[in-house]
């Protein structure tokens, strides 16, 4: 039962690309989840984007990325 543990090529690249998917897939729903944040505040307060995105404290440098996805 103690036998040598391989290391293939194909092997690693199958788990490092599962790693990858996984981490892309948190990532995005992560964004989703700010943008239904941001959708929800400006439904519910009235603030325009900008506002909301700052009442989240999200840096303004990443403001174009939620506006054009609203």
């Amino acid at each position: 039962m103690g036998g040598k543990v391989l290391d293939l090529p194909e092997i690693r690249a199958y788990h490092d690309g599962k790693a990858e998917g996984i981490e892309e897939g948190k990532a995005e729903g992560a964004l989703e989840a700010t943008l239904e944040s941001i959708r929800k505040i400006i439904t519910n307060l009235g603030m325009t984007p900008e506002q909301a995105m700052e009442a989240l404290g999200i840096p303004k440098e990443e403001y174009d990325k939620y506006i054009e996805k609203i």
